[in-house]
């Protein structure tokens, strides 16, 4: 199920690498896959076009399940510089 939507939205990323719901959809698919590290760059590149709190939030869940220290507030600290 996954992996076929996960496959439409990289189709639709051919014809527009920039559309952030396909990046959003793409980061969900791979993280519902489990594929922590995967997942966690597509959220960043999701956050960086459309500096949405939720994909931050979405990367640090990820982080998370990959066992890596960082919690949600130290990386939205770390993107602010605060």
């Amino acid at each position: 199920e996954y992996e076929q939507g996960l496959n439409l939205v990289e189709q639709a990323l051919e014809i527009k690498s920039t559309f952030t719901p396909a990046i959003d959809n793409k980061a969900l698919a791979l993280k519902n896959l489990e594929r922590w590290v995967d997942a966690i760059e597509w959220y960043q590149k999701a956050f960086e076009i459309s500096d949405d709190l939720f994909d931050l939030s979405s990367k640090a869940w990820c982080t998370y399940k990959l066992g890596m220290e960082k919690t949600d507030i130290e990386l939205k600290k770390q993107h602010f510089n605060t």
